[in-house]
């Protein structure tokens, strides 16, 4: 079990999630030059949409109080982009205005990575806040900032530390850990980013509290029943369709006679729901395995909340999958696989 989930099937190569993303920069520069050396000062328009309505006289173009976010061609992608729909007041910072806000921090926490998702509307930037240590472990302390202009989400500041032994990055939900969760794209985005003097101080306090309950994580012995839990919560079991107990009493003889093709229908998605199951059981399985590595070769943490939580986070981070991993990671479901874990850790702080 040991061998098959943490050699074969992880990742050899590891450092930050976001430097599969972005570019790595080797010496510090402006957040401006770094949005340019991205190559990432690029425009995203908003336009009118229209309603095309096929009636007796032709094609009728009706007008809607809707616009449509679009990013503007590019030398290598020379096509219009499409990202969403928002209403008209929906407002939108430049790359280089989201850039030109956060210049002043980066005097502090320069740019580490930089990088865009997708075909353009998510960006990212990561800050580099220094090092700093969880129970004489290393880490390096990130802030995170992340902006998708698709018409429903806001600008983030997130406090992202990565665990330097093993390149873990630490991905908690903690809504403390967020320092701008606020932000939305209204008219005065700009101004509200801008007018916000108390900004370092306020990432400064996300800082502080992320790394204070980190400390307490690595001080809270736990259980080995504490750890399981701690894994069912990360890799919940999937729901069960409605439409299997249609299968109670029917073999696979009666079935077909009396249910026709709703049997076939149940029968598939019964596989389904095991094989999701078995999947379930085998992340379980993975996280437990890790657990006991980490305990093994880390002792001054071994047996507590933080250790189970890093398996998890590890396993995340290092299990092998689609090229969309390292966007997963950070953004995605195995994010949220982190975000569960840290929950139900928090559960045996004393």
């Amino acid at each position: 079990m040991t061998a098959n989930l943490f050699g074969s099937r992880f990742v050899g190569i590891r450092q930050p999630a976001w430097h599969g993303l972005g570019k790595v920069l080797d010496n510090p520069v402006p957040a401006t030059q770094a949005v340019r050396d991205a190559d990432m000062d690029f425009s995203i328009i908003k336009s009118p949409m229209y309603a095309s309505i096929q009636d007796g006289t032709g094609v009728v173009k009706v007008n809607t109080d809707k616009v449509g976010i679009f990013r503007t061609p590019t030398p290598d992608d020379p096509s219009y982009r499409f990202f969403g729909v928002a209403s008209e007041d929906y407002a939108i910072m430049q790359n280089m205005e989201i850039a030109e806000v956060v210049e002043p921090l980066t005097e502090k926490w320069p740019v580490e990575t930089i990088g865009a998702l997708g075909n353009g509307e998510t960006i990212f930037m990561s800050l580099d806040a220094g090092d700093a240590e969880v129970h004489g472990e290393q880490l390096k302390q990130y802030f995170l900032l992340t902006d998708t202009r698709n018409g429903g989400t806001s600008m983030k500041i997130a406090f992202t530390p990565v665990r330097v032994v093993c390149q873990n990055t630490l991905v908690s939900g903690l809504r403390s850990s967020i320092v701008s969760s606020a932000l939305t794209h209204t008219p005065n985005v700009a101004k509200q980013l801008s007018a916000r003097v108390d900004l370092l101080q306020k990432m400064q306090q996300a800082l502080s509290s992320t790394m204070a309950t980190f400390e307490q994580l690595a001080s809270a012995a736990i259980t080995e029943n504490d750890a399981r839990a701690i894994f069912e919560a990360a890799y919940p079991m999937p729901s069960k369709a409605k439409k299997i107990d249609l299968l109670e009493g029917f073999d696979n003889t009666t079935g077909p006679e009396m249910l026709g093709a709703l049997y076939d229908e149940a029968t598939i998605a019964q596989e389904t729901w095991l094989y999701y199951c078995g999947r379930v059981e085998a992340f379980r399985d993975g996280a437990t395995a890790n657990y006991q590595r980490l305990c093994d070769e880390h002792t001054g943490v071994a047996g507590t909340a933080w250790a189970a939580y890093n398996a998890v986070v590890e396993f995340a981070d290092f299990r092998y999958g689609s090229n969309s991993v390292q966007e997963s990671t950070l953004f995605g479901a195995r994010a949220a696989e982190k975000k569960r874990a840290f929950a139900q850790s928090l559960e045996f702080i004393r």
